[in-house]
């Protein structure tokens, strides 16, 4: 039953040096940059920037005065430097909450890396079998993977195929500059409007980056997002709305942006239906790539060894590795539960850490099969991360408080309740970097197998950068706090709140603990998310059965999730796709607009890296901005141009027309 598999860039057959010291060294300085260039805009405004691409092209710039680089080199560089922005993201994401709950007044340098590290290497470890399930057998496209590879590709072949490459990355690079530099092109477009007493609208978004995704997904995928987003917008905020009143704001653009954060729950309820569904959906896979790995690494004689480019990490050094890592998760959990003093039995407490443990290594794995599974889908951009963390923790939450039963008052002892919850947030942190990690692995390994990667190197390569991202984000993230403070919190009496480093995901996420403590959550919104799940699931099993198609229900979750603005981007992009298959002049199309989408995501995640130094530097996000009163009143309408332009300029190139500048 194994998959067929593709005919890569480099063949099986042809060996070629990849992890190299120039590669190794060029990676790790890399992954320390870019850790470092995400760190401010993640606390900012709670989102980093892919680094994959940008890591590729400043691999090739670099390795290209070398005399003896290679394609497979320039993979692996970007390989290890794409581990910092995602390492960045899993420890700012989630460590600042323990600052929130009062566990912690900065950000000890070596349990803030600990941490991180571990929770990467278990991530790495998970998504080796997950490469088989998710690459080979069940085909996924993941955007960011084949872009990188395309990029890569134009670069070893100097010809013209990287033209639509180049512009298809100068129009994205220039309108990325125009909403997010100079911050005279509008984002998007919304319009809503009061209907009796609730409110009905939409948005429309106007990101190169998300209609190259959406144009590599297809349109099957980019529908079921849709689909999400219509019940989202279109059914549950107006009901709400309704019942609940209509939230004060400038504008009913903001009402329902204020109602769809209150409604997000009903999201994470789908993810975690449409993740067991995803999960249960990959076993089979997983089985086969365990079954692999045994095959091609049990025994040195075997006669039908795996060729090259299917060999992963052994198995067995899987399991070793994740048996190992079980002694540090021990060590932190015990460390951070013993200093509060729980007042429980020796027996209640032993049972306690090593529930937790073992919910870190269970939920762990479920987050980095779902959101390597939704990478595939919709790309790691659009990998709702927070979603995942708010289930993780909800589930881990459970489990804890159901093994410590009635033994704490939590409203009576406020410190046993704040270890409980700094336990919470540290398997969170933990579960974060495992999920990130599988993301990103999981987008590499994609690259690597359109290129004719060694997969066991560039998953050895990943621990490097790990290590490397992990010890660089722990001092920046101290240096970040003691300059403007984070989260709400500060190191000293006196400093500017205007100043502050809002860290979104960390203040939700020690909400949640918290919340879970005193059974506050809206458990009603998440059952509603599951029942839309159940709904999905059924109506995917019908579709699968009559052979119409698929309906996967974590697409469905993420078009709830997701802002509706790069829900529509995203259909559009799948849009045009479908429009360019049924228009297309010649068989040039398909790669031609494949390299112009990919420039698109290229264009847009370079100029992000860009400014987020400057941004970083100056503490500022409005540094370059350029709106004259003359202008302000036309920004909506700049940015659907220049957004009309680019869709049209990716349609011709797919249709096989001679891209021009």
């Amino acid at each position: 039953m194994a998959a067929k598999l593709d005919q890569p860039y480099i063949p099986a057959s042809k060996k070629l040096p990849e992890l190299t010291l120039k590669s190794i060294i060029l990676g790790m300085i890399l992954a320390a940059l870019l850790s470092g260039s995400n760190a401010y805009l993640a606390l900012k405004i709670g989102q980093t920037v892919t680094a994959c691409i940008p890591a590729a092209i400043m691999s090739m710039a670099i390795l290209g005065m070398f005399k003896n680089s290679n394609i497979l080199e320039n993979n692996m560089v970007q390989t290890i430097a794409s581990a910092g922005e995602v390492i960045a993201a899993s420890a700012i994401f989630t460590l600042p909450a323990l600052l929130v709950i009062g566990h912690w007044d900065s950000f000890p340098i070596l349990e803030t890396s600990l941490i991180t590290i571990v929770g990467g290497f278990i991530g790495i470890f998970f998504s080796i079998p997950l490469r088989r399930a998710l690459i080979i057998e069940e085909k996924l496209a993941f955007p960011e993977g084949v872009a990188t590879a395309e990029v890569l590709k134009a670069g070893d072949q100097k010809s013209g195929s990287a033209k639509s490459i180049v512009i298809g990355g100068a129009l994205a690079a220039l309108m990325q500059l125009c909403q997010g530099a100079f911050q005279f092109a509008a984002h998007s477009l919304a319009f809503w409007k009061k209907v009796g007493g609730s409110i009905i609208g939409f948005n429309i978004g106007f990101s190169p980056v998300m209609i190259g995704a959406g144009y590599i997904v297809g349109h099957r995928v980019g529908i079921t997002l849709l689909v999400g987003g219509i019940v989202m917008n279109w059914v549950l905020i107006p009901a709400f709305t309704f019942f609940d009143g209509i939230p004060q704001a400038a504008d009913f653009a903001k009402s329902a942006a204020l109602m769809k954060s209150n409604l997000r729950y009903v999201g994470v309820g789908t993810m975690i239906v449409g993740g067991i569904a995803a999960f249960i959906s990959v076993l089979k896979p997983i089985r086969v790539a365990i079954g692999h790995s045994f095959k091609s690494f049990g025994t040195s004689k075997s006669t039908d060894k795996l060729p090259r480019t299917e060999q992963d990490i052994p198995f067995s050094f899987v399991l070793l590795g994740l048996l190992v890592l079980f002694v540090p998760v021990y060590m932190i959990l015990n460390h951070v539960f013993q200093s509060f003093n729980l007042p429980l039995s020796s027996a209640t407490f032993f049972i306690l850490v090593l529930v937790s443990v073992i919910s870190t290594y269970v939920v762990g794995f479920l987050v980095a099969s779902i959101s390597g599974y939704m990478s595939g889908l919709v790309g790691t951009s659009s990998n709702p991360l927070s979603g995942s963390l708010i289930a993780s923790i909800i589930l881990v939450a459970l489990v804890v408080t159901t093994v410590i039963g009635g033994e704490i008052n939590y409203a009576e002892n406020v410190v046993a309740a704040t270890g409980v919850a700094a336990g919470l947030i540290m398997i969170t942190a933990m579960v974060a970097a495992m999920g990130v990690i599988s993301c990103d692995n999981l987008q590499d390994l994609k690259s690597g197998h359109v290129l004719g990667s060694t997969p066991w190197k560039q998953e050895l390569a990943l621990f490097l950068g790990v290590v490397v991202s992990a010890v660089a984000i722990a001092p920046i993230m101290q240096i970040l706090f003691e300059a403007y403070g984070i989260a709400g919190v500060f190191p000293r009496l006196g400093m500017n709140p205007d100043q502050n480093l809002a860290a979104p995901q960390s203040v939700l996420l020690a909400t949640i603990a918290q919340g879970m403590l005193g059974q506050s959550l809206p458990f009603n919104l998440i059952m509603i998310g599951v029942g839309i799940g159940v709904v999905a699931i059924v109506i995917d099993l019908y579709l699968k059965k009559t052979g119409k198609g698929r309906f996967p229900a974590l697409g469905v979750a993420l078009g709830l999730y997701l802002p509706f603005e790069i829900v529509t981007a995203l259909f559009l992009g799948g849009i045009l796709k479908y429009i360019v298959s049924k228009t297309q002049k010649n068989k040039n199309g398909d790669s031609q607009g494949l390299l112009f989408a990919s420039g698109l995501i290229a264009g847009e995640a370079i100029i992000g890296i860009l400014l987020a130094i400057p941004f970083a530097a100056s503490q500022r996000t409005d540094l370059f901005q350029y709106t004259p009163v003359w202008i302000m009143p036309y920004s909506t309408l700049i940015g659907f141009v220049l957004f009309a332009y680019i869709a049209y300029k990716l349609v011709r190139a797919g249709q096989g027309t001679a891209v021009k500048k």
